[in-house]
Order: structure tokens, then C-alpha cells, then sequence
């Protein structure tokens, strides 16, 4: 079965370590796994929590394996199924940042009212009421927040190229650190 350790090495294989963001990101990941003290097992409920705390490419991994209880164990399934529909949104400042950087400028240049509380909130984006500065009508502004895709891909043709990384269960304690 494949240590934390090897599978991040096999990752850093396929990425290369010359990507500073990548580099960060792993050792970002690494500190979530080691924090719900992955290497000794996952109970569905922290395996749920982990997910969340990982990101939204990691929350859309859950929802799809939660309709998936011939491939993983049922009450990971059933854990899994609150990824469906009870999201952590993203935390404001983020959603302030991801809005600046979509529109090249600081929110309030296009609109003067944005509505910290979420209309709703998704694995992947969130929506926000706000109002354009110039139009006395009020509209709704979706954010979508970063995602770990290329390393969700990477990670899963490192997988696919190394059976031991493949081989590791959420369920199982994996040997040394």
C-alpha cells in the first residue's frame, strides 16, 4: 500500500517541482491529510471534511462517489452525499479577491451593493446578489473559486502509472509517513 509520501513524490514526478504554485499546493495538501491524520485511517465523516477543506475540485470528487457505493465503501457513499447539497461556501475576502481579479479591477468600480451571504453555494462557485452601479436593478453574480484540476489529473495518471498509489483505501491505515 502506498505511503502519503510516495504518492506526493509520484505526483512531484509527474508535475515537476519547478512549478512553485504546484509545490505549494502539495505541501498545502499534505498538511489537510496529515491533520485528519489520514495515514490511520478515515472515518466517512472526516473523509467528508477533509474533502471540503481540500477544495472544490476534491468536494466535486466526493459528490461523484457518493453515487458510487459499488466502488467505495456505503457509508463513505453516505457521508459523501452531504458534498450533494450542505457546502461550506468560500469565505468572503476570497470571494472578494476571485471577483476583483475576474473583472481586472476592485468590485466596487462595477457595482456598489455586493451581498456578503451567498444566494447559494456549489463544489465549484457560489452566487452572490449585487447591484451594477449604473443599473437600479439588482443582479447575481456568480464566483468560482481555484481548482485543483490539472493536479486532480495528474495525480490520477500518476495513479494509473503506479499500481501501489492506485492500491490505497481511505478506509485502510497506510504504513509510515
Amino acid at each position: 500500500m502506498a505511503t502519503l509520501k510516495e504518492v506526493v513524490q509520484v505526483v512531484r514526478e509527474v508535475r515537476g517541482d519547478k512549478d512553485e504554485q504546484v509545490g505549494r499546493r502539495l505541501r498545502e495538501i499534505e498538511h489537510i491529510v496529515r491533520k485528519y491524520h489520514v495515514l490511520s485511517g478515515l472515518t466517512p465523516q472526516s473523509a467528508t471534511q477533509l474533502l471540503e477543506e481540500l477544495g472544490p475540485t476534491f468536494v466535486k470528487l466526493g459528490q461523484i462517489a457518493s453515487a458510487r457505493s459499488d466502488v467505495i465503501p456505503p457509508e463513505y457513499a453516505q457521508a459523501f452525499k452531504k458534498l450533494q447539497t450542505d457546502v461550506e461556501p468560500m469565505p468572503f475576502p476570497t470571494v472578494e479577491q476571485t471577483l476583483n481579479a475576474a473583472l481586472g479591477h476592485p468590485w466596487q468600480e462595477t457595482f456598489d451593493v455586493l451581498v456578503e451571504k451567498p444566494l447559494g453555494s456549489a463544489s465549484i462557485a457560489q452566487v452572490h446578489k449585487a447591484r451594477i452601479a449604473e443599473h437600479p436593478r439588482g443582479v447575481a453574480r456568480k464566483a468560482v473559486g481555484a481548482c485543483d484540476s490539472g493536479a486532480v489529473a495528474d495525480a490520477a495518471q500518476a495513479a494509473a502509472s503506479k499500481p501501489a498509489a492506485a492500491a490505497a483505501s481511505p478506509a485502510a491505515p497506510a504504513s509510515g509517513p
